[in-house]
């Protein structure tokens, strides 16, 4: 289960626990909060991430794992956009790093498992139809 609060009429607190699964759970928390656009940012750990990033026209995935018990989460940003489809389209990013110093940054992938918390807020805007089919390239794909 996922649990949001309204803190205004526009902006939402969601905290997930251990061992959730970032982008589904953001997906259910997007339902519950029901609007079409929004800003999302906040900070936390996870026990294993999966990030993508482009180098040299191509685009590579790493996945990394706690090996201290945290990859610590200094700034998850990004944007979500409800498709036609009712669906929801989170586009984030991160940094994350070891204790070691390792940092590794970029597009948030599914498999990332939050440890031992995740503080997220969702900043929600208006947004037209002409604004929303700007994210089409989320859900048609070519």
């Amino acid at each position: 289960m996922v649990k949001v609060y309204k803190l205004t009429e526009n902006m939402f607190f969601i905290k997930m626990v251990p061992g959730k699964k970032l982008i589904s759970s953001l997906k259910k928390a997007l339902t519950i909060i029901d609007k079409s656009f929004g800003i999302i940012f906040g900070l936390g750990a996870l026990k294993k991430a999966n990030i993508g990033y482009s180098r040299a026209n191509k685009y590579h995935v790493v996945s990394v794992k706690a090996k201290n018990n945290v990859l610590e989460a200094g700034i998850l940003h990004g944007n979500f956009v409800k498709g036609p489809d009712g669906l929801y389209y989170p586009h984030l990013h991160i940094t994350i790093g070891e204790f070691n110093g390792e940092t590794y940054s970029g597009h948030v992938l599914e498999g990332c498992i939050v440890h031992p918390l995740l503080e997220i807020f969702v900043n929600t805007l208006p947004a037209t139809a002409d604004v929303i089919k700007e994210f089409s390239h989320r859900w048609i794909k070519a």
